[in-house]
């Protein structure tokens, strides 16, 4: 949202006086924030909470890689059967669109379809648009 990295780079910037910085109802809500977090949780303990969210974003990650190999063995059994064990291969492409995840879900169905119809493995949707956010001007 551009909206929030413009005035959180004009908040934070060294190069603005402290008197011009201008004070919103984000900036606001962010310095609650911030100050919560920082003075109000001990530091062992938000120690402890990185460490915590650390370990789950870990076995997230491993998680997802599993999921990306278990579907790089799907699409290359779909493209055997469907082509009599003449092809007994992946994409690699499509495997690094996945754990980046740079596919769309209709791009995903698509592509398993046509892996089942064709077995053509390298034929790959089109890459995943971001989505347009909305602006929020009028709280700013």
């Amino acid at each position: 949202n551009y909206v929030f990295w413009q005035d959180k780079f004009t908040r934070c910037s060294l190069e603005i006086p402290a008197i011009e910085k201008r004070w919103t109802l984000f900036s606001s809500c962010w310095y609650l924030v911030m100050e919560l977090k920082y003075f109000g949780t001990p530091p062992a303990l938000r120690y402890l909470l990185f460490l915590a969210w650390r370990a789950v974003l870990s076995r997230l990650y491993e998680a997802h890689k599993a999921l990306v190999l278990w579907q790089a063995k799907v699409d290359a059994g779909l493209a055997a059967r469907a082509t009599g064990g003449a092809v007994r291969g992946c994409s690699r492409a499509m495997a690094l669109r996945r754990l980046h995840w740079r596919n769309s879900l209709l791009g995903e169905l698509l592509y398993m379809v046509n892996v089942a119809k064709t077995g053509r493995v390298h034929l790959l949707p089109p890459v995943k648009q971001p989505l347009q956010r909305p602006t929020f001007f009028f709280v700013f």
